[in-house]
């Protein structure tokens, strides 16, 4: 959540710096002519200057105000995109829903010759659920990696999900936040699927101790 504070923050920033720098444009003239007034038409050469440095100024607030305007329409194809996102996830969210309250459709799915479960199905969503919050920015490295553990430790159907969707959403991935996810989830995957292989080991020595003196 922190992230999507700072940016709220960092665009009430701009827009009050860009608010200020058009005020100062519009009422720099009404100060220029009350220096005039004040200082007399003796010193003209000098209120030349001091319109050549407005002039200056000027020329800064629209470079900044340029900067604005493309900041803004950044803004605005980055909201674009995430409301397309959220529309994508609504979708798969739609088509996952109608598969567990109706089993027999799941045959109808892409989802290759073994059709996963309902809890497969179900922990599939919490997988694109974190996805997007993290992708989005409303979820920290450190968040995502304590609530996929928690997925992952507790859940053989998570489990089996991920390694049955792993390599289609790895072939699916680029760069960026997205790659990144991916890498978290399977690291915690790896590191449980190795933690199990350890006990599992460790209880077939304490079962069998010849065989482990064998060895």
């Amino acid at each position: 959540m922190k992230s999507s504070t700072d940016r709220a923050v960092r665009i009430l920033f701009t827009t009050l710096t860009l608010v200020i720098g058009f005020a100062a444009v519009i009422v720099s003239p009404i100060l220029l002519r009350a220096v005039s007034e004040l200082m007399g038409e003796q010193n003209w050469e000098t209120l030349s200057f001091i319109g050549q440095t407005y002039g200056a100024v000027a020329a800064l607030i629209t470079a900044f105000s340029i900067a604005g305007i493309v900041v803004s329409l950044l803004l605005q194809v980055r909201a674009l995109s995430v409301q397309m996102e959220h529309g994508a996830r609504n979708n798969l969210i739609d088509l996952v829903s109608l598969g567990i309250a109706h089993p027999e459709l799941i045959k109808g799915g892409p989802f290759g010759p073994e059709q996963p479960s309902l809890p497969m199905l179900y922990s599939g969503l919490w997988f694109s659920h974190f996805a997007g919050l993290y992708s989005l920015g409303f979820m920290s490295e450190a968040e995502v990696r304590s609530e996929l553990e928690i997925l992952l430790r507790s859940s053989t159907d998570a489990r089996a999900r991920w390694q049955s969707s792993r390599l289609a959403y790895k072939a699916s991935l680029g760069t960026g936040l997205k790659r990144k996810y991916f890498d978290i989830v399977d690291s915690i995957y790896q590191d449980v699927q190795n933690h199990e292989i350890d006990e599992l080991e460790a209880e077939g020595n304490t079962t069998n101790p010849a065989a482990a003196d064998g060895d």
